[in-house]
């Protein structure tokens, strides 16, 4: 179970609101980046980015971007590879396949996708810790709920003792040798996690069966409250949800990659729907600037 540290950035502001509302809002925004709509993808993918940077600082995402910015670029230039479609060709391959400018900005469009959903779903796994996903699904299927809790708990522990069985290698023997000798010392370690894992996985079940987990029904407590605020943010975001869809509807936020590039003409009703997911997806951010402007008028007043 996730322990709550008053200096982690992550429980505060946006992080503190209820965990309905906050699985509301990434519900929305994920759906609307995942309609790759190359206005609205954009400010969905700065407003990840952002608020990766207020929730992890400018290193971790300086690290997270290395690791899959070459994923983003990979697909990125694969996709015109093995996809000739459009109209607007501009080079022919070798085999006699056209290169066309509509795969390669799909494929850009693509990638930007991939990478603001890596956004999304890192900040995700922030705020949304093991007790509010219990507190969510808990009653309805409480079996679901700890699987889930486990799985959480587990990604961080395998990562905490991958270092600790790393670390005990190079101090019995420090990493070099040929390829070979390289990769046998790769799976003894790999092997000695899953012994872990195992083991780990047997004391838990252990603990849960003495406890009597399973017995009867039991009622978990919560400390989770809907505040007001929480209703103001959970009408603004169905709100914009609701309005997004109308301009769905009404053919205001139309476009498609294929067999040629479109996107709905400049409208005073495509300007307006614009906005309006630019405040949704800044939400968290406009929150957070709120709690830092706050916490700064407090602290001038002591």
């Amino acid at each position: 179970m996730n322990t709550w540290d008053p200096d982690d950035r992550s429980r505060s502001g946006f992080a503190a609101l209820h965990p309905a509302v906050q699985c509301l809002f990434f519900a929305s925004v994920i759906s609307v980046t995942l309609g790759m709509d190359p206005l609205l993808l954009a400010l969905s993918g700065l407003a990840a980015a952002g608020l990766i940077i207020r929730q992890q600082g400018i290193r971790k995402f300086g690290a997270s971007l290395r690791l899959f910015l070459p994923t983003g670029l990979l697909m990125m230039l694969l996709n015109p590879l093995v996809s000739h479609n459009g109209v607007t060709i501009l080079w022919y391959f070798p085999d006699g396949a056209p290169l066309t400018m509509e795969s390669i900005v799909f494929g850009a469009a693509a990638a930007g996708m991939m990478l603001t959903l890596f956004g999304w779903f890192s900040c995700l796994q922030r705020v949304l810790t093991s007790d509010r996903i219990i507190y969510l699904i808990g009653q309805a299927a409480p079996r679901t709920a700890l699987l889930i809790s486990m799985i959480l708990r587990l990604t961080g522990s395998c990562r905490h003792q991958w270092k600790a069985i790393n670390a005990a290698r190079y101090g019995l023997a420090p990493p070099g040798g040929s390829a070979v000798h390289r990769l046998h010392s790769t799976v003894t370690m790999l092997s000695t996690l899953i012994g872990w894992l195992l083991e780990h996985s047997l004391d838990t079940a252990d603990a849960m069966k003495s406890r009597g987990f399973g017995a009867a029904r039991r009622r978990a407590y919560s400390p989770f409250r809907f505040r007001a605020q929480d209703g103001r943010v959970c009408l603004l975001v169905a709100g914009s949800d609701a309005a997004l869809i109308g301009a769905r509807l009404f053919h205001v936020l139309d476009h498609g990659y294929y067999p040629v590039f479109y996107s709905a003409p400049a409208a005073p009703l495509r300007a307006g729907a614009v906005l309006l997911f630019g405040l949704l997806v800044f939400l968290p951010l406009l929150i957070e600037g709120k709690e830092a402007l706050r916490w700064q008028f407090l602290k001038s007043k002591i």
